[in-house]
């Protein structure tokens, strides 16, 4: 019994580090398409029904949706990030900072595309008055903060 123990807590302290690491700067942006719970996955990079995207065919079927992104993390079709979750943070005008999970399910050029919902949550600014990229950080954390 004692081995199971120390394997079990081996297992677990090797999960650790990839969710320990301090948050990184990037950017965010919206894209509209985002926002609609019926847009398919299959028309992302990360349509391949595998991961914690296993089952999920639509936008709205991700269980955070609307806050669901692109990003520069996934590297192409089927990307091992797929389905990733992350921990997005943005600080507003009056200091106040926000931290928001994101689920990753395309592409992106550099930073995180996120839903224009996903966008408003985080930033509190309105796409009517939002000028560009919206400095962020983010950081990888456990897919249950994701909800899967």
């Amino acid at each position: 019994m004692q081995l199971n123990v120390f394997v079990l807590l081996a297992s677990a302290l090797a999960v650790v580090p990839a969710f320990a690491q301090p948050p990184s700067p990037s950017v965010l942006n919206y894209d509209t398409r985002f926002d609609d719970p019926n847009g398919s996955l299959g028309s992302t990079a990360c349509s391949a029904d595998v991961g914690n995207l296993q089952g999920h065919h639509t936008f709205g079927s991700i269980p955070n949706f609307p806050h669901i992104a692109g990003s520069f993390l996934i590297e192409g079709f089927n990307s091992t990030n797929c389905g990733a979750c992350y921990e997005l943070s943005y600080t507003r005008a009056d200091g106040t900072q926000v931290y928001l999970p994101f689920t990753i399910i395309n592409t992106a050029d550099r930073g995180f595309i996120s839903s224009v919902k996903g966008l408003e949550d985080l930033t509190g600014l309105s796409t009517s008055v939002f000028t560009g990229d919206a400095p962020i950080t983010y950081k990888e954390v456990p897919s249950y903060d994701c909800g899967f």
